[in-house]
Protein backbone atom coordinates (compact mmCIF):
# COMPACT_ATOMS: atom_id res chain seq x y z
CA UNK A 1 0.00 0.00 0.00
CA UNK A 2 1.66 3.35 -0.44
CA UNK A 3 -0.25 5.04 2.29
CA UNK A 4 -1.73 4.36 5.52
CA UNK A 5 -5.04 5.63 4.77
CA UNK A 6 -4.76 3.38 1.98
CA UNK A 7 -4.14 0.30 3.99
CA UNK A 8 -6.72 1.49 6.48
CA UNK A 9 -8.99 1.07 4.05
CA UNK A 10 -8.38 -2.26 2.63
CA UNK A 11 -8.17 -3.65 6.09
CA UNK A 12 -11.58 -2.60 6.95
CA UNK A 13 -12.92 -4.37 4.03
CA UNK A 14 -10.42 -7.29 3.82
CA UNK A 15 -11.60 -8.37 7.40
CA UNK A 16 -15.69 -7.48 7.44
CA UNK A 17 -16.03 -8.43 3.60
CA UNK A 18 -17.90 -12.04 4.36
CA UNK A 19 -19.32 -11.11 7.14
CA UNK A 20 -21.06 -8.04 5.24
CA UNK A 21 -21.59 -10.41 2.00
CA UNK A 22 -23.68 -12.87 4.42
CA UNK A 23 -25.59 -10.16 6.73
CA UNK A 24 -26.60 -8.89 3.29
CA UNK A 25 -28.11 -12.33 1.61
CA UNK A 26 -29.83 -13.21 4.85
CA UNK A 27 -31.78 -9.99 4.81
CA UNK A 28 -32.11 -10.61 0.98
CA UNK A 29 -33.89 -13.79 1.86
CA UNK A 30 -36.08 -12.14 4.40
CA UNK A 31 -37.10 -10.02 1.87
CA UNK A 32 -38.32 -12.99 -0.33
CA UNK A 33 -39.81 -14.72 2.37
CA UNK A 34 -41.94 -11.84 3.87
CA UNK A 35 -42.80 -11.17 -0.45
CA UNK A 36 -44.10 -14.53 -0.85
CA UNK A 37 -46.63 -14.06 1.78
CA UNK A 38 -49.96 -13.28 0.42
CA UNK A 39 -51.68 -10.44 1.70
CA UNK A 40 -54.24 -10.40 -0.62
CA UNK A 41 -55.36 -6.58 -0.52
CA UNK A 42 -54.95 -3.26 -2.92
CA UNK A 43 -51.22 -1.68 -2.37
CA UNK A 44 -53.10 1.08 -0.74
CA UNK A 45 -54.41 -0.95 1.88
CA UNK A 46 -53.78 -0.39 5.83
CA UNK A 47 -52.51 -4.21 5.56
CA UNK A 48 -50.11 -3.08 3.02
CA UNK A 49 -48.90 -0.52 5.05
CA UNK A 50 -48.50 -2.18 8.28
CA UNK A 51 -46.44 -5.37 6.81
CA UNK A 52 -44.19 -2.28 5.17
CA UNK A 53 -43.40 -1.09 8.24
CA UNK A 54 -42.61 -4.23 9.75
CA UNK A 55 -40.53 -4.78 7.26
CA UNK A 56 -39.15 -1.43 7.08
CA UNK A 57 -38.08 -1.79 10.60
CA UNK A 58 -36.71 -5.02 10.66
CA UNK A 59 -34.28 -3.91 7.98
CA UNK A 60 -33.15 -0.58 9.87
CA UNK A 61 -32.72 -2.43 12.89
CA UNK A 62 -30.49 -5.26 10.83
CA UNK A 63 -28.28 -2.43 9.28
CA UNK A 64 -27.91 -0.56 12.43
CA UNK A 65 -27.09 -3.90 14.15
CA UNK A 66 -24.40 -5.12 11.35
CA UNK A 67 -21.28 -2.82 11.75
CA UNK A 68 -18.74 -3.17 13.57
CA UNK A 69 -19.42 -0.83 16.73
CA UNK A 70 -21.10 -3.85 18.02
CA UNK A 71 -18.21 -5.53 18.80
CA UNK A 72 -16.25 -2.85 19.94
CA UNK A 73 -19.38 -2.47 22.64
CA UNK A 74 -18.80 -6.50 23.13
CA UNK A 75 -15.45 -6.09 24.35
CA UNK A 76 -14.02 -5.51 27.96
CA UNK A 77 -11.15 -2.93 26.72
CA UNK A 78 -12.23 0.59 27.33
CA UNK A 79 -12.10 3.39 24.89
CA UNK A 80 -10.90 3.24 21.77
CA UNK A 81 -10.57 -0.83 20.47
CA UNK A 82 -9.83 -0.08 17.15
CA UNK A 83 -7.87 -2.79 15.48
CA UNK A 84 -3.22 -1.95 16.26
CA UNK A 85 -5.05 0.76 18.58
CA UNK A 86 -3.08 4.23 18.17
CA UNK A 87 0.49 2.91 16.75
CA UNK A 88 -0.81 3.40 13.03
CA UNK A 89 1.31 6.40 11.53
CA UNK A 90 -1.96 8.50 10.71
CA UNK A 91 -3.22 11.76 12.61
CA UNK A 92 -6.29 10.83 15.56
CA UNK A 93 -9.21 12.64 12.74
CA UNK A 94 -8.11 9.58 10.10
CA UNK A 95 -7.71 7.19 12.50
CA UNK A 96 -11.07 7.96 13.61
CA UNK A 97 -13.03 9.58 10.67
CA UNK A 98 -11.88 6.54 8.94
CA UNK A 99 -13.69 3.17 10.44
CA UNK A 100 -16.49 5.41 11.65
CA UNK A 101 -17.21 6.46 8.22
CA UNK A 102 -16.82 2.88 6.63
CA UNK A 103 -19.61 1.70 9.37
CA UNK A 104 -21.94 4.24 8.42
CA UNK A 105 -21.52 3.09 4.66
CA UNK A 106 -21.69 -0.55 5.21
CA UNK A 107 -24.56 -0.17 7.17
CA UNK A 108 -26.50 2.30 4.96
CA UNK A 109 -25.73 -0.90 2.07
CA UNK A 110 -27.07 -3.16 4.21
CA UNK A 111 -30.16 -2.03 4.09
CA UNK A 112 -30.40 -0.21 0.66
CA UNK A 113 -29.65 -3.73 -1.07
CA UNK A 114 -33.20 -5.42 0.43
CA UNK A 115 -35.19 -2.09 0.54
CA UNK A 116 -34.22 -1.69 -3.06
CA UNK A 117 -34.71 -5.57 -3.82
CA UNK A 118 -38.23 -4.98 -1.97
CA UNK A 119 -38.96 -2.14 -4.01
CA UNK A 120 -38.60 -4.11 -7.50
CA UNK A 121 -40.82 -7.26 -6.11
CA UNK A 122 -43.79 -5.55 -5.05
CA UNK A 123 -43.56 -2.51 -7.70
CA UNK A 124 -43.89 0.02 -5.32
CA UNK A 125 -41.43 3.02 -4.32
CA UNK A 126 -39.72 2.17 -0.91
CA UNK A 127 -38.22 5.23 0.90
CA UNK A 128 -33.88 5.02 0.71
CA UNK A 129 -32.36 8.34 0.89
CA UNK A 130 -34.34 8.92 4.49
CA UNK A 131 -33.68 5.59 6.42
CA UNK A 132 -30.07 5.69 5.04
CA UNK A 133 -29.45 9.35 6.56
CA UNK A 134 -31.33 8.48 9.70
CA UNK A 135 -28.78 4.87 9.72
CA UNK A 136 -26.23 6.78 9.28
CA UNK A 137 -26.41 9.15 11.90
CA UNK A 138 -27.72 6.68 14.65
CA UNK A 139 -24.53 4.39 14.27
CA UNK A 140 -21.91 7.56 14.38
CA UNK A 141 -23.89 8.22 18.02
CA UNK A 142 -23.31 4.82 18.39
CA UNK A 143 -19.87 4.77 17.39
CA UNK A 144 -18.99 7.73 19.68
CA UNK A 145 -21.00 5.90 22.63
CA UNK A 146 -18.63 3.33 22.73
CA UNK A 147 -14.82 5.17 21.55
CA UNK A 148 -15.48 8.27 23.47
CA UNK A 149 -16.13 6.93 27.45
CA UNK A 150 -12.92 5.31 29.15
CA UNK A 151 -14.84 2.36 31.25
CA UNK A 152 -17.70 0.11 30.47
CA UNK A 153 -20.01 2.01 32.42
CA UNK A 154 -19.98 4.69 30.04
CA UNK A 155 -20.39 2.51 27.62
CA UNK A 156 -23.35 1.52 28.64
CA UNK A 157 -25.00 5.40 29.62
CA UNK A 158 -23.83 6.44 26.17
CA UNK A 159 -25.47 3.52 24.46
CA UNK A 160 -28.48 4.07 26.40
CA UNK A 161 -29.22 7.58 25.84
CA UNK A 162 -28.82 6.71 21.98
CA UNK A 163 -31.25 4.54 22.04
CA UNK A 164 -33.84 6.57 24.10
CA UNK A 165 -32.92 9.49 21.56
CA UNK A 166 -33.76 7.26 18.78
CA UNK A 167 -36.71 5.87 20.54
CA UNK A 168 -38.07 9.44 21.18
CA UNK A 169 -37.49 10.50 18.25
CA UNK A 170 -39.25 8.39 15.93
CA UNK A 171 -42.47 8.76 18.28
CA UNK A 172 -42.03 12.30 18.42
CA UNK A 173 -42.04 12.57 13.89
CA UNK A 174 -44.93 9.76 14.44
CA UNK A 175 -47.32 12.23 15.90
CA UNK A 176 -46.44 14.70 14.72
CA UNK A 177 -47.18 13.71 10.89
CA UNK A 178 -50.49 12.05 12.07
CA UNK A 179 -52.36 9.91 15.15
CA UNK A 180 -51.83 6.72 12.78
CA UNK A 181 -50.18 3.54 14.47
CA UNK A 182 -46.54 3.65 14.39
CA UNK A 183 -46.16 0.35 11.88
CA UNK A 184 -48.73 1.70 9.71
CA UNK A 185 -47.23 5.24 9.08
CA UNK A 186 -43.66 3.46 8.90
CA UNK A 187 -44.96 2.05 6.11
CA UNK A 188 -46.00 4.82 3.67
CA UNK A 189 -42.52 6.96 2.15
CA UNK A 190 -44.70 10.09 3.30
CA UNK A 191 -43.09 9.11 6.74
CA UNK A 192 -39.67 10.06 5.22
CA UNK A 193 -40.52 12.56 3.68
CA UNK A 194 -38.14 15.17 5.47
CA UNK A 195 -37.22 18.39 4.42
CA UNK A 196 -34.12 20.13 4.33
CA UNK A 197 -34.30 21.62 7.97
CA UNK A 198 -34.49 17.91 9.38
CA UNK A 199 -31.46 16.50 7.01
CA UNK A 200 -29.44 19.53 8.10
CA UNK A 201 -30.30 18.80 11.80
CA UNK A 202 -29.01 14.67 10.94
CA UNK A 203 -25.61 15.98 9.41
CA UNK A 204 -25.04 18.18 12.32
CA UNK A 205 -25.70 15.41 14.33
CA UNK A 206 -23.47 13.09 12.83
CA UNK A 207 -20.86 15.97 12.78
CA UNK A 208 -20.91 16.39 16.19
CA UNK A 209 -20.72 12.78 16.89
CA UNK A 210 -17.70 12.31 14.87
CA UNK A 211 -16.04 15.51 16.55
CA UNK A 212 -16.80 14.35 20.00
CA UNK A 213 -14.92 11.15 18.71
CA UNK A 214 -11.89 12.46 17.90
CA UNK A 215 -11.63 14.56 20.55
CA UNK A 216 -11.90 11.82 23.05
CA UNK A 217 -9.67 9.36 21.21
CA UNK A 218 -6.96 12.11 21.27
CA UNK A 219 -7.35 12.50 24.67
CA UNK A 220 -6.93 8.76 24.94
CA UNK A 221 -4.15 8.82 22.47
CA UNK A 222 -2.29 11.27 24.84
CA UNK A 223 -2.94 9.37 28.10
CA UNK A 224 -5.68 11.48 29.13
CA UNK A 225 -8.42 9.60 30.81
CA UNK A 226 -10.19 9.30 33.65
CA UNK A 227 -12.20 6.91 35.75
CA UNK A 228 -14.65 7.49 37.95
CA UNK A 229 -14.51 3.71 39.76
CA UNK A 230 -10.64 3.89 40.14
CA UNK A 231 -10.67 7.29 41.89
CA UNK A 232 -13.45 5.97 44.23
CA UNK A 233 -11.68 2.69 44.84
CA UNK A 234 -8.33 4.60 45.70
CA UNK A 235 -10.29 7.03 47.98
CA UNK A 236 -11.86 4.58 49.99
CA UNK A 237 -8.66 2.40 50.13
CA UNK A 238 -6.89 5.81 51.89
CA UNK A 239 -9.52 6.39 54.29
CA UNK A 240 -9.15 2.64 55.37
CA UNK A 241 -5.53 2.84 55.61
CA UNK A 242 -4.97 -0.28 53.79
CA UNK A 243 -4.58 -1.39 49.71
CA UNK A 244 -7.01 -4.00 48.37
CA UNK A 245 -4.55 -6.66 47.28
CA UNK A 246 -6.03 -9.54 44.66
CA UNK A 247 -5.38 -12.68 47.56
CA UNK A 248 -5.41 -12.04 50.94
CA UNK A 249 -3.87 -14.23 53.52
CA UNK A 250 -7.82 -15.12 54.96
CA UNK A 251 -8.75 -16.33 52.15
CA UNK A 252 -10.72 -19.50 52.09
CA UNK A 253 -9.53 -22.20 49.58
CA UNK A 254 -12.27 -23.50 47.47
CA UNK A 255 -14.15 -26.42 48.26
CA UNK A 256 -13.18 -28.22 44.80
CA UNK A 257 -11.90 -27.30 40.77
CA UNK A 258 -15.34 -27.00 40.00
CA UNK A 259 -15.55 -24.15 42.44
CA UNK A 260 -13.21 -22.33 41.31
CA UNK A 261 -14.00 -22.78 37.98
CA UNK A 262 -16.83 -21.21 38.39
CA UNK A 263 -15.75 -18.74 40.27
CA UNK A 264 -13.37 -17.93 37.37
CA UNK A 265 -16.16 -18.14 34.91
CA UNK A 266 -18.22 -15.63 37.01
CA UNK A 267 -15.50 -13.17 37.38
CA UNK A 268 -15.04 -13.19 33.66
CA UNK A 269 -18.61 -12.93 32.27
CA UNK A 270 -20.98 -13.70 35.04
CA UNK A 271 -20.78 -9.86 36.50
CA UNK A 272 -21.26 -8.39 32.68
CA UNK A 273 -24.67 -10.44 32.55
CA UNK A 274 -25.89 -9.45 35.15
CA UNK A 275 -24.73 -6.18 34.59
CA UNK A 276 -26.24 -6.53 30.97
CA UNK A 277 -29.85 -7.77 32.60
CA UNK A 278 -30.04 -4.73 34.67
CA UNK A 279 -29.49 -2.78 31.66
CA UNK A 280 -32.05 -4.29 29.70
CA UNK A 281 -34.78 -4.04 32.61
CA UNK A 282 -34.09 -0.28 32.70
CA UNK A 283 -34.24 -0.08 29.31
CA UNK A 284 -37.80 -1.49 28.87
CA UNK A 285 -38.72 0.26 32.22
CA UNK A 286 -37.66 3.64 30.40
CA UNK A 287 -39.47 2.65 27.58
CA UNK A 288 -43.06 1.87 28.69
CA UNK A 289 -42.40 5.05 30.90
CA UNK A 290 -42.10 7.27 28.08
CA UNK A 291 -44.45 6.26 25.25
CA UNK A 292 -47.53 7.28 27.92
CA UNK A 293 -46.24 10.28 28.10
CA UNK A 294 -46.44 10.73 24.56
CA UNK A 295 -49.12 8.74 23.78
CA UNK A 296 -51.70 9.18 27.04
CA UNK A 297 -54.10 6.49 25.75
CA UNK A 298 -51.48 3.63 25.20
CA UNK A 299 -51.91 0.92 27.01
CA UNK A 300 -49.43 -1.96 26.00
CA UNK A 301 -47.10 -1.90 28.68
CA UNK A 302 -48.08 -5.83 30.10
CA UNK A 303 -47.74 -6.75 26.79
CA UNK A 304 -44.38 -5.06 26.52
CA UNK A 305 -43.30 -6.36 29.80
CA UNK A 306 -44.41 -9.89 29.06
CA UNK A 307 -42.51 -9.71 25.44
CA UNK A 308 -39.61 -8.92 27.24
CA UNK A 309 -40.21 -11.79 30.36
CA UNK A 310 -40.05 -14.25 26.86
CA UNK A 311 -37.25 -12.79 25.00
CA UNK A 312 -34.88 -11.74 27.55
CA UNK A 313 -33.84 -15.43 28.54
CA UNK A 314 -32.37 -15.85 25.10
CA UNK A 315 -30.25 -12.35 25.29
CA UNK A 316 -28.67 -12.95 28.34
CA UNK A 317 -27.94 -16.51 26.82
CA UNK A 318 -26.21 -14.81 23.80
CA UNK A 319 -24.57 -12.42 25.92
CA UNK A 320 -23.11 -15.30 27.90
CA UNK A 321 -22.32 -17.71 25.38
CA UNK A 322 -20.15 -14.72 23.47
CA UNK A 323 -18.20 -14.47 27.30
CA UNK A 324 -17.65 -18.07 27.96
CA UNK A 325 -15.60 -18.77 24.46
CA UNK A 326 -12.56 -16.91 26.09
CA UNK A 327 -11.55 -16.69 22.68
CA UNK A 328 -9.19 -13.86 21.63
CA UNK A 329 -9.02 -11.61 18.50
CA UNK A 330 -5.17 -9.86 17.47
CA UNK A 331 -4.03 -9.41 13.90
CA UNK A 332 -6.74 -11.28 12.38
CA UNK A 333 -5.99 -14.60 14.42
CA UNK A 334 -8.31 -16.04 16.27
CA UNK A 335 -5.98 -17.76 19.91
CA UNK A 336 -7.44 -19.68 22.68
CA UNK A 337 -6.16 -18.46 26.17
CA UNK A 338 -3.16 -20.33 27.61
CA UNK A 339 -4.92 -20.37 30.97
CA UNK A 340 -8.41 -21.73 29.77
CA UNK A 341 -6.74 -24.53 27.51
CA UNK A 342 -4.34 -25.72 30.32
CA UNK A 343 -6.80 -26.15 33.22
CA UNK A 344 -6.89 -29.52 34.92
CA UNK A 345 -10.04 -30.69 34.20
CA UNK A 346 -11.74 -32.09 31.62
CA UNK A 347 -14.00 -30.61 28.78
CA UNK A 348 -17.03 -31.88 29.74
CA UNK A 349 -16.77 -30.24 33.55
CA UNK A 350 -15.50 -27.57 31.70
CA UNK A 351 -18.54 -26.49 29.79
CA UNK A 352 -20.88 -27.92 32.57
CA UNK A 353 -19.60 -24.73 34.69
CA UNK A 354 -20.05 -22.51 31.66
CA UNK A 355 -23.83 -23.61 31.66
CA UNK A 356 -24.26 -23.56 35.08
CA UNK A 357 -22.92 -19.87 35.13
CA UNK A 358 -24.80 -18.74 32.11
CA UNK A 359 -28.13 -20.64 33.61
CA UNK A 360 -27.62 -19.26 36.85
CA UNK A 361 -27.35 -15.49 35.50
CA UNK A 362 -30.37 -15.90 33.09
CA UNK A 363 -32.32 -17.06 35.96
CA UNK A 364 -31.63 -14.08 37.83
CA UNK A 365 -32.12 -11.82 35.24
CA UNK A 366 -35.22 -13.01 34.50
CA UNK A 367 -36.14 -12.54 37.90
CA UNK A 368 -35.00 -9.24 37.89
CA UNK A 369 -36.86 -8.67 34.83
CA UNK A 370 -40.37 -9.46 36.70
CA UNK A 371 -39.22 -7.83 40.14
CA UNK A 372 -38.65 -4.58 37.83
CA UNK A 373 -42.08 -5.37 35.92
CA UNK A 374 -44.11 -5.65 39.09
CA UNK A 375 -42.80 -2.79 40.56
CA UNK A 376 -43.99 -0.63 37.30
CA UNK A 377 -47.74 -2.32 37.15
CA UNK A 378 -47.84 -1.51 40.93
CA UNK A 379 -46.87 2.34 40.31
CA UNK A 380 -49.02 2.71 36.91
CA UNK A 381 -52.02 0.62 38.28
CA UNK A 382 -52.03 -1.94 35.12
CA UNK A 383 -53.65 -4.48 37.68
CA UNK A 384 -56.73 -4.84 35.16
CA UNK A 385 -54.31 -5.40 31.56
CA UNK A 386 -52.35 -8.39 33.71
CA UNK A 387 -56.24 -9.76 34.69
CA UNK A 388 -57.17 -10.11 31.91
CA UNK A 389 -53.82 -11.82 30.61
CA UNK A 390 -53.92 -14.08 33.30
CA UNK A 391 -57.68 -15.03 32.42
CA UNK A 392 -56.40 -15.70 29.32
CA UNK A 393 -53.36 -18.29 30.06
CA UNK A 394 -55.62 -20.02 32.57
CA UNK A 395 -58.68 -20.59 29.73
CA UNK A 396 -55.71 -22.03 28.19
CA UNK A 397 -53.60 -24.03 30.10
CA UNK A 398 -55.81 -24.51 33.30
CA UNK A 399 -56.95 -27.85 32.34
CA UNK A 400 -53.32 -29.39 31.91
CA UNK A 401 -52.45 -31.89 34.31
CA UNK A 402 -49.22 -31.94 36.49
CA UNK A 403 -47.71 -34.45 33.98
CA UNK A 404 -47.39 -32.33 31.09
CA UNK A 405 -46.12 -29.56 33.35
CA UNK A 406 -43.32 -31.88 34.32
CA UNK A 407 -42.55 -32.72 31.11
CA UNK A 408 -43.02 -28.91 29.53
CA UNK A 409 -40.70 -28.11 32.32
CA UNK A 410 -37.97 -29.99 31.76
CA UNK A 411 -38.55 -30.29 28.11
CA UNK A 412 -37.22 -26.22 27.99
CA UNK A 413 -34.75 -26.54 30.60
CA UNK A 414 -33.52 -29.63 27.89
CA UNK A 415 -33.87 -26.96 24.60
CA UNK A 416 -32.22 -24.55 26.75
CA UNK A 417 -29.25 -26.07 27.66
CA UNK A 418 -28.77 -27.32 24.35
CA UNK A 419 -29.14 -24.62 22.10
CA UNK A 420 -26.54 -22.80 24.69
CA UNK A 421 -24.19 -25.73 24.47
CA UNK A 422 -24.68 -25.24 20.65
CA UNK A 423 -24.34 -21.47 20.67
CA UNK A 424 -20.85 -22.71 22.43
CA UNK A 425 -20.00 -25.50 19.38
CA UNK A 426 -20.97 -22.68 16.90
CA UNK A 427 -18.68 -19.77 18.47
CA UNK A 428 -15.74 -22.12 18.52
CA UNK A 429 -16.06 -23.93 15.49
CA UNK A 430 -16.73 -20.80 13.55
CA UNK A 431 -13.38 -18.67 13.79
CA UNK A 432 -11.71 -22.57 12.74
CA UNK A 433 -13.64 -23.41 10.03
CA UNK A 434 -14.68 -19.77 7.92
CA UNK A 435 -15.45 -21.29 4.74
CA UNK A 436 -17.59 -23.95 6.09
CA UNK A 437 -20.00 -21.34 7.00
CA UNK A 438 -19.64 -19.32 4.25
CA UNK A 439 -20.42 -22.99 1.89
CA UNK A 440 -23.25 -23.67 4.31
CA UNK A 441 -24.77 -20.02 4.22
CA UNK A 442 -24.49 -20.23 0.10
CA UNK A 443 -26.32 -23.64 0.22
CA UNK A 444 -28.78 -22.35 2.17
CA UNK A 445 -29.47 -19.02 -0.43
CA UNK A 446 -29.62 -21.70 -3.00
CA UNK A 447 -32.43 -23.41 -1.20
CA UNK A 448 -34.68 -20.62 -0.62
CA UNK A 449 -34.25 -19.45 -3.48
CA UNK A 450 -34.93 -22.91 -5.21
CA UNK A 451 -38.15 -23.38 -2.90
CA UNK A 452 -39.48 -19.63 -3.42
CA UNK A 453 -39.27 -20.83 -7.39
CA UNK A 454 -41.16 -24.22 -7.15
CA UNK A 455 -43.85 -22.67 -4.71
CA UNK A 456 -44.86 -20.44 -7.21
CA UNK A 457 -45.34 -23.25 -10.06
CA UNK A 458 -47.02 -25.19 -7.95
CA UNK A 459 -44.24 -27.40 -7.08
CA UNK A 460 -43.52 -29.16 -9.91
CA UNK A 461 -40.23 -30.37 -8.36
CA UNK A 462 -41.72 -32.48 -5.56
CA UNK A 463 -40.31 -36.07 -6.14
CA UNK A 464 -36.58 -34.14 -6.01
CA UNK A 465 -38.06 -32.60 -2.22
CA UNK A 466 -38.93 -36.07 -1.20
CA UNK A 467 -35.53 -37.69 -1.92
CA UNK A 468 -33.86 -34.54 -0.22
CA UNK A 469 -36.05 -34.52 2.87
CA UNK A 470 -34.64 -38.50 3.55
CA UNK A 471 -31.55 -37.00 3.01
CA UNK A 472 -31.09 -34.52 5.16
CA UNK A 473 -32.96 -36.74 7.88
CA UNK A 474 -30.00 -39.43 7.43
CA UNK A 475 -27.76 -37.11 7.29
CA UNK A 476 -28.64 -35.89 10.75
CA UNK A 477 -29.04 -39.19 12.86
CA UNK A 478 -25.36 -40.43 11.15
CA UNK A 479 -24.23 -37.14 12.46
CA UNK A 480 -25.31 -37.13 15.73
CA UNK A 481 -24.72 -40.50 16.13
CA UNK A 482 -21.33 -39.77 15.04
CA UNK A 483 -20.70 -36.77 17.49
CA UNK A 484 -22.20 -38.81 20.50
CA UNK A 485 -20.00 -41.91 19.69
CA UNK A 486 -16.55 -39.84 19.41
CA UNK A 487 -17.39 -37.66 22.37
CA UNK A 488 -18.22 -40.67 24.56
CA UNK A 489 -15.39 -43.19 23.43
CA UNK A 490 -12.82 -40.11 23.64
CA UNK A 491 -13.55 -39.34 26.91
CA UNK A 492 -14.77 -35.64 26.27
CA UNK A 493 -18.00 -36.09 27.50
CA UNK A 494 -18.66 -38.01 30.77
CA UNK A 495 -20.90 -39.89 32.28
CA UNK A 496 -22.62 -37.89 34.01
CA UNK A 497 -23.48 -34.98 32.40
CA UNK A 498 -24.64 -37.51 29.40
CA UNK A 499 -26.77 -39.19 32.29
CA UNK A 500 -28.33 -35.86 33.11
CA UNK A 501 -28.86 -34.55 29.64
CA UNK A 502 -30.17 -37.95 28.19
CA UNK A 503 -32.79 -38.19 31.33
CA UNK A 504 -34.11 -34.97 30.18
CA UNK A 505 -34.15 -35.55 26.54
CA UNK A 506 -35.76 -39.08 26.72
CA UNK A 507 -38.72 -36.90 28.54
CA UNK A 508 -38.47 -34.39 26.08
CA UNK A 509 -38.77 -37.09 22.89
CA UNK A 510 -41.53 -39.09 24.79
CA UNK A 511 -43.58 -35.72 25.37
CA UNK A 512 -43.45 -34.89 21.51
CA UNK A 513 -44.44 -38.16 20.30
CA UNK A 514 -47.41 -38.56 22.77
CA UNK A 515 -48.11 -35.09 21.20
CA UNK A 516 -48.24 -36.38 17.81
CA UNK A 517 -50.01 -39.16 18.45
CA UNK A 518 -52.78 -37.67 20.27
CA UNK A 519 -53.52 -35.07 17.74
CA UNK A 520 -55.96 -35.43 14.85
CA UNK A 521 -54.70 -33.59 12.34
CA UNK A 522 -57.69 -32.74 9.85
CA UNK A 523 -54.94 -32.94 6.53
CA UNK A 524 -52.50 -35.62 6.92
CA UNK A 525 -49.00 -34.77 7.36
CA UNK A 526 -46.40 -35.93 4.92
CA UNK A 527 -44.45 -39.19 5.77
CA UNK A 528 -41.44 -37.38 4.55
CA UNK A 529 -42.07 -33.85 7.00
CA UNK A 530 -42.59 -37.33 10.18
CA UNK A 531 -39.08 -38.68 9.16
CA UNK A 532 -37.27 -35.16 9.13
CA UNK A 533 -38.91 -34.09 12.55
CA UNK A 534 -37.96 -37.61 14.53
CA UNK A 535 -34.83 -37.36 12.72
CA UNK A 536 -34.40 -33.87 14.35
CA UNK A 537 -35.48 -35.24 17.91
CA UNK A 538 -32.26 -36.46 18.20
CA UNK A 539 -30.40 -32.81 17.45
CA UNK A 540 -30.73 -31.72 21.29
CA UNK A 541 -29.08 -34.75 22.71
CA UNK A 542 -26.16 -34.74 20.19
CA UNK A 543 -25.77 -31.06 20.82
CA UNK A 544 -24.41 -31.51 24.38
CA UNK A 545 -21.49 -33.51 22.46
CA UNK A 546 -20.72 -30.85 19.84
CA UNK A 547 -18.77 -27.86 22.60
CA UNK A 548 -16.57 -30.13 24.21
CA UNK A 549 -15.56 -31.84 20.61
CA UNK A 550 -14.98 -27.97 19.18
CA UNK A 551 -13.54 -27.12 22.93
CA UNK A 552 -10.69 -30.35 22.29
CA UNK A 553 -9.78 -29.00 19.21
CA UNK A 554 -8.04 -26.06 21.00
CA UNK A 555 -6.73 -27.57 23.96
CA UNK A 556 -5.60 -30.87 22.23
CA UNK A 557 -5.64 -29.48 18.73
Amino acid sequence: MQTPLQAMIWELWRTSRGELLIRIGWLCIFVLLAWCVPVGMGANSPAVDVINGVLILMLMLASIASPTWMLQFDRNQAGFSFRLGFVRPVSTTVLVVVPTVYTMVTAAICFLVPETLLGLLRGTFMPIVGPAVVIASIVACFTAATWSPTTVIGKMVGLAGVIGGAVWLVVYHSQSIGSEPLLMALGKSSFFDFGWQIYVVFFAVTTLALVATVVAVDRQRHGDRWRFGSFVAARVARLRGRQRTLASPTTKPFASRFAAQCWYEMRRYGSRMLVMSAFCALLVLALVSIVPLIQPRWQGGPIVWLMALALCPFVYQIIGADGALGLRQKQGATRFPAFDATRAMSNDRLIACKLLVIAACSLIGWLGMGIVAGLHTVVAGDWQMWGKIGETVSQAVGGTSVTWWIAGISSAALLYISSTVGLLALGLWLPSHPRLFQVVSLALYLQIALMIWDARHDWSLRPLWVVYGYTIALTIVVGCVVALKKAILSGFLGKRLFGCVFCLWGIYAISIITLYLSAAPATPIPTVVVVLAGSSLLIPLAAVAFAPLALASYRHA
